[in-house]
This record gives C-alpha cells, sequence and structure tokens, in this order.
C-alpha cells in the first residue's frame, strides 16, 4: 500500500500527528510548536511533542530554548481552558454546573466533584501533564473556582518536566526516541526533518 493511501486509511490521531509534524521542518516550525502548546492545554488534544521531537533532532543545540518557548505557551493555553471553566462556572453550561454538586462517597474519596478537583490540583496537573486530558483539568478549575494563580504554578511545573523529558529524549536519543515515537503512530513516514527549524 502507498504511503499516502496509508495515511488516508488511517485513524485522526495519526492523521493529525502527521499534520503537526509536517511543520516541523519549515520555517514557521517554532510559530506552530507555540501555537500547538497552547492549544494542547487549552481545548483540543493536539501532540506538541509531535513538532518537538524532529525540531530537536534538527538543530540539538535549541532543545532548551525549545522547551522554554513550548512550556511557557502551554502554561499560557491553561489561561483560557481556565476562563472557559469560568464561564461555565457562570451559567453558560447550567447542567455543568448543577453537576458539580454531586457527592462522591466511594474509593476513600468524600465530597463534592468541585471539592475533590480543588483539593486535588497538584496531584491531577502531575498526574495528567503527560497525558492528551490535560486542558479538562484546566477547564475544571476554573469550574469550581480554583485560583488561577494555584493553577498557572501547577501548571509551570507539570508541564516543564512534560516538555523536558521529550526534548530530552529527543536531543539525547536522537533518531532513536522519534523510531519509539512512531511506533505508537503505525502510518508516520520514518524521515526526519532535513530543513532546520527556524
Amino acid at each position: 500500500m502507498e504511503p499516502t493511501a496509508a495515511v488516508a486509511k488511517s485513524g485522526f490521531t495519526t492523521r493529525l500527528y502527521l499534520k503537526v509534524e509536517s511543520y516541523a521542518g519549515t520555517p514557521a516550525a517554532l510559530a506552530a510548536l507555540v501555537v500547538v502548546s497552547f492549544v494542547d492545554s487549552s481545548f483540543f488534544p493536539v501532540p506538541p511533542f509531535a513538532l518537538l521531537i524532529p525540531m530537536v533532532i534538527a538543530e540539538p543545540r535549541r532543545w532548551f530554548r525549545l522547551v522554554l518557548w513550548g512550556t511557557a505557551a502551554s502554561v499560557a493555553g491553561c489561561v483560557l481552558g481556565w476562563a472557559i471553566g469560568l464561564a461555565i462556572r457562570a451559567g453558560i453550561f447550567q447542567l455543568f454546573t448543577v453537576e458539580l454538586t454531586l457527592r462522591i462517597d466511594r474509593f476513600g474519596l468524600h465530597g463534592t466533584i468541585g471539592e475533590l478537583l480543588a483539593g486535588n490540583l497538584w496531584t491531577l496537573v502531575l498526574l495528567f501533564t503527560f497525558s492528551p486530558v490535560f486542558k479538562v483539568v484546566t477547564i475544571g478549575s476554573g469550574l469550581v473556582g480554583v485560583p488561577l494563580q494555584s493553577v498557572l504554578v501547577a501548571a509551570a511545573i507539570g508541564r516543564t518536566l512534560r516538555f523536558l523529558f521529550f526534548a530530552g529524549l529527543a536531543r539525547f536519543g536522537g533518531a532513536r526516541a522519534r523510531a519509539w515515537l512512531v511506533g505508537h503512530y503505525p502510518h508516520a513516514p520514518p524521515a526526519t526533518p532535513s530543513v532546520p527549524a527556524r
């Protein structure tokens, strides 16, 4: 099967991965990394590491600078996610606002959904920082009224760890790191970008 046909028949996540990665070798790579990192933290699951890893492989000396850009954009995206949650709390979606009063008394958890989320913010951020559903935590934080400064501090720690992990993987693992990543996306092409990101 031709690569283009294989991609066409692949799942949504693979096509999204390929679309994001296609910017890695272009002059717009850094801007794309910033946009993708922002969106990934706020409302839509897009994979910033699909850009970050090939960018670091292309220019290993810039790995830490790319971590800083990605982290800053990701933390900024948390502000939008938190604001979305705050808007929901204000009554845009009354159904979700009412649901926050539901009480959970199972599995060692005791309290309303809002109380549990607010009281376990740090744990949730660290648990979900490597997950595509991280924006659920940022939106949920605004939804239950967690102070924005607390969200930003927790997100800065968690997101920094995430970007350091993937950039470090690419910086010291090189093409092998990308080969490992491609193993999770069967139709992704094996070549790394030949044009350095600017």
